[in-house]
């Protein structure tokens, strides 16, 4: 049987994708802002190199929380998964029964 603290952990991964999603959109603005103000001159020479480190970062960190936010599976995919993963022949039944009795009680 699939133990119920997994479905509270892949309830987990809902709130997490947005977590990634929204700093990933933020980190993307902040690193076109200040490309655009590098692009511009509107940064003074003197700031410019540390301008363009910290967009560069901006940058890196859009890249990869993006990529976390879109690979990170939905609460559904991932109970989908573990139905497959658990599922055969012999205990289908004793499966579903359990996995909507578990779905009734989380939601």
């Amino acid at each position: 049987m699939i133990p119920p603290i997994v479905f509270y952990l892949a309830g987990l991964f809902d709130g997490l994708k947005t977590f990634f999603l929204i700093i990933g959109f933020c980190s993307g603005v902040t690193s076109a802002i200040l490309f655009g103000m590098l692009a511009t001159g509107d940064i003074y020479d003197s700031e410019a190199p540390k301008a363009k480190k910290f967009a560069r970062a901006f940058a890196a960190v859009f890249a990869v929380t993006i990529a976390l936010g879109l690979f990170i599976p939905s609460k559904e995919a991932m109970v989908e998964m573990l139905v497959a993963k658990y599922a055969t022949a012999e205990n289908a039944k004793a499966i579903i029964d359990y996995i909507v009795e578990t779905w009734a009680r989380l939601k």
